[in-house]
Order: structure tokens, then C-alpha cells, then sequence
């Protein structure tokens, strides 16, 4: 979307400072709320209107709470005509949105185009608004006295939920030692939480900001690992391996360091900011790969993972939730929390325990787990490459050890029965799923020449 076009400026309440912090502080724009959406069906039903929501307007971006009949999750402040509605203290009601200059932009021109808009400023305390109460049409139309009236009955109602939902985060915060991150902490005296991003097994991930603007992915070790040697070694691992990768393909690290006593001194790891979406949610959102991308992808990613198995280390979690693709179209190797690495001792492993993603590990790692080599992570490439083709999982069961069964004596369909490849690319796959570790490519090095073949 060209936001370009956009002729007047958004208006910036005096107490943007004051506004943003207490919308930051009480957390509320960090997930939906599907409680909300009988708020937004209601105004939908009293004002008979195609479109109504609850939205949040943050620093850039405007984020929707609850919706009814919108298909966007957030927009770029921007362009949105709740930047007029946060700074007034009455309701912006417009008949028709023709002609006027706060609504002369891409977002609303359509198709099909909003013509009628009526929005009510949200306060939860004293100040500019921290969001809205919205309903729009797609013809110019009116609102009744009793649609007004009832409309504003709503709006104290979503105010009072969210005061309530304030407090109760607010009282949450206070009282929970240690406490996660949040949006405005900061961090090593250095970086500034902006945003939470995600949040796997082992460490929550947040968007944060350097001394200079810069952004950066903020990894911390979730407090309930704190008293455990194991998970702190995975995510020390991680910050060791980073470190000594230099490879354009491998997410780069910037900073380590212990987060404070209020955070339980947990470990952390400052990482470039990635853009895009991992290989796991294009395909989940595309379906299959033409062969072309994805064997360019794998390639990237081959790159990223030479130099690690040159360095002695084995990844061990090659999937596509692992191989990010940013939005310049270049696959980068992430997570290497439970790699192998060229010491004495290996405590991940060391009584035989399977670490990894049960889909995607090799016969040997299932089997000898503590005696990989470079070829575990040519295997799991190998069913990456096979799963992006054909947008179906090569290893199914409805238990692990029919998991098991299938990786250690199962049928591999021939990739070409499912899907239109190149005979060299069939080949290429089929190297890669030999059961037996010597008859595949030797390392990604080579593997990502064939790849590139």
C-alpha cells in the first residue's frame, strides 16, 4: 500500500509522551481480545453497519482490538482517520468521506471505498485518547439519536473493560518477581523494549531499540528456567555459536548480557532485526513452492549452515520455522539453541537424551543421537525441500514412535510422483534421504553446490 497520497498531516496530541506510555504500560495492544468482539458486533447491529471495531493507536501504528467485518489486523497510523478521532474530545461523525481531506488515502479510498465514518475517542484516564470505538459504512448515510445513544452506552463500556483490564495488568506487574519484559524497560542500560514478538519453549523474543534508533530482536530466557543448568546452557549455546558465525545466512548477533534482579538476572541475546516470515508460515500461507524458490531458499540456508559444520557444529533443528526469509528474499539460519558443538562434553546429550524436531531428524539422530555429524542437518534439509514442494509433511503418525517407524523403515514417496520437478532436483532430495548417513551429500557445502547445480 502507497500511503503517499495522504494530504493532511495526523495530528499529534500534546500528551503523546503521556498517551503512548500508558498504553505501553498496561500492555493492551499486545494481543487480541476475542471478549471485545461482542462490543464491536454490538455497535455493528445498533448502528446497522457493515464495519465496526475497537482499535488502539500506538506511536506508528493503529491496532484492532476487536472487529466485525474488517479484514486487517493493524494499518499505519498514518492513513488511519482515528488520528483525528484520538485528539478530540466529541465523536467524529462524518456522512460522507467524499471531499474530505482526512480521508483521502489509499486505505479508504477503496474498493470498495469507506464513504460514511463515525468515531468515538476511548480514555481510560485523563488525557488524549488511547484508541476507538468505530463504525463505518460503504455509502453516506446518518445516525439516528438512539443509534448515538446507543453507541456512547458502548463506549463507557469498552472504557470501564479496559480500566478494569489496566488495573488488573498494573496490579499483575507489581506483584510477580520476577516479571517479563515490557514495552518501555530497558535493557542493559542500552536497548528499550518496544514490542512483544513471540514466544517459544525456551526464551520470549521483543522488538527493541538501540541509543541511535536501531532496531534489534531482543532474546531472553524465560524465568521459569532460570534455576536450570540445561536450558541455561541451550541459550548460552545459541550466544556462543552466533558469536563465531560471520555468514550473511545466519541471524547476527550485537549483544549479550543478563537482564536485572527484577527480570531474575536472566540471559539475554541482542540479534538482528528480521523482516519477513519463516519458511513454516509461507507455506502455511502459499502452499507449495515453486521448485526454483525453494531450492534457491535451501541454497541460502546451505550457505548459512557451511560454515557452521566447518566450525564443528551441527544445528540438530533444521525445520521451516528455523529458516527465516526476510523481505528482501534471503534465508537466514535462526536458533541454534540445541546445536552440537565441538567440546569435551556435550550435557544435551550426554545420557542419550533426542533433542531436535521429531519430523525433521535424521535415522541416526533418533537412533545414535550423541554421534552426529554434518549429514544429520543434510537429511533434515532434504525433508524441508520435499515439505515446501509438495505442501504435505514426509513423516506423519499419530503417536512418535509411528513417527519413529516411518523415518527408520517408512516409504518416501518419489518427489516427482507428487509434484513437477526437474529430474536433478528429484535426485538432489532423494541423496539427501538416504537412511544411510555416507550415501548423502557430505556437508552443506556441498549440498548447496548440487542445490545450485
Amino acid at each position: 500500500m502507497d500511503d503517499a497520497t495522504t494530504v493532511v498531516t495526523v495530528p499529534i496530541p500534546d500528551d503523546e509522551t503521556e498517551r503512548v506510555a500508558l498504553l505501553e504500560s498496561c500492555s493492551l495492544s499486545e494481543t487480541p481480545e476475542p471478549a471485545l468482539d461482542d462490543f464491536a458486533r454490538l455497535a455493528a447491529r445498533v448502528s446497522n453497519a457493515p464495519v465496526a471495531y475497537v482499535s488502539l493507536v500506538e506511536r506508528e501504528r493503529q491496532w484492532f482490538k476487536a472487529k466485525v467485518g474488517l479484514p486487517a489486523t493493524e494499518v499505519a497510523r498514518r492513513v488511519s482517520p482515528c488520528s483525528h478521532t484520538i485528539t478530540s474530545a466529541e465523536p467524529l461523525i462524518v456522512r460522507d468521506t467524499r471531499g474530505d481531506a482526512r480521508f483521502d488515502n489509499p486505505l479508504l479510498a477503496g474498493p470498495p471505498a469507506i464513504r460514511f465514518y463515525a468515531g468515538w475517542p476511548l480514555r481510560i484516564d485523563r488525557g488524549s485518547a488511547i484508541g476507538t470505538l468505530c463504525v463505518l459504512d460503504i455509502t453516506p448515510r446518518d445516525l439516528d439519536g438512539g443509534q448515538i445513544e446507543a453507541l456512547e452506552s458502548i463506549v463507557r463500556q469498552v472504557e470501564r473493560d479496559l480500566a478494569m483490564r489496566s488495573e488488573l495488568l498494573r496490579a499483575r506487574r507489581a506483584s510477580r518477581e520476577p516479571r517479563a519484559p515490557a514495552p518501555g524497560d530497558r535493557i542493559d542500560d542500552k536497548w528499550t523494549i518496544v514490542r512483544a514478538i513471540g514466544q517459544g519453549g525456551l526464551g520470549a523474543v521483543f522488538e527493541a531499540r538501540g541509543p541511535s534508533g536501531e532496531r534489534v530482536a531482543i532474546k531472553c530466557l524465560l524465568s521459569q528456567w532460570a534455576g536450570r543448568d540445561d536450558m541455561i546452557e541451550r541459550f548460552a549455546r545459541e550466544a556462543r555459536v552466533l558469536a563465531s558465525l560471520r555468514s550473511p545466512h545466519v541471524a547476527r548477533i550485537i549483544d549479550v548480557g543478563n537482564l536485572d534482579a527484577a527480570h531474575d538476572e536472566a540471559p539475554f541475546i541482542a540479534m538482528e532485526y528480521l523482516e519477513g516470515e519463516d519458511l513454516r508460515a509461507r507455506t502455511e500461507r502459499a502452499g507449495k513452492a515453486d521448485w526454483r524458490e525453494a531450492t534457491g531458499w535451501l541454497a541460502h540456508a546451505c550457505d548459512g549452515l557451511a560454515e557452521a559444520h566447518a566450525h564443528g557444529i551441527v544445528h540438530r533443528d533444521i525445520k521451516p520455522a528455523n529458516l527465516f526469509l526476510d523481505s528482501a528474499g534471503v534465508v537466514k539460519v535462526i536458533d541454534f539453541g540445541i546445536a552440537k558443538i565441538p567440546t569435551a562434553e556435550d550435557p544435551l546429550t550426554e545420557v542419550g537424551t533426542v533433542v531436535g524436531s521429531l519430523r525433521y531428524m535424521s535415522p541416526e539422530q533418533i537412533m545414535t543421537p550423541s554421534s552426529l555429524c554434518p549429514r544429520a542437518d543434510v537429511w533434515s534439509i532434504g525433508v524441508v525441500l520435499y515439505e515446501l514442494l509438495t505442501a504435505t509433511r514426509l513423516f506423519t503418525g499419530e503417536t512418535q514412535l509411528q513417527v519413529c517407524a516411518a523415518i527408520l523403515n517408512g516409504a518416501v514417496p518419489p518427489l516427482a510422483s507428487l509434484v513437477s520437478v526437474p529430474p536433478h532436483v528429484d535426485a538432489v532430495v532423494s541423496r539427501c534421504l538416504e537412511r544411510d548417513r555416507y550415501e548423502r551429500f557430505a556437508d552443506a557445502r556441498e549440498l548447496a553446490e548440487a542445490l545450485r547445480a
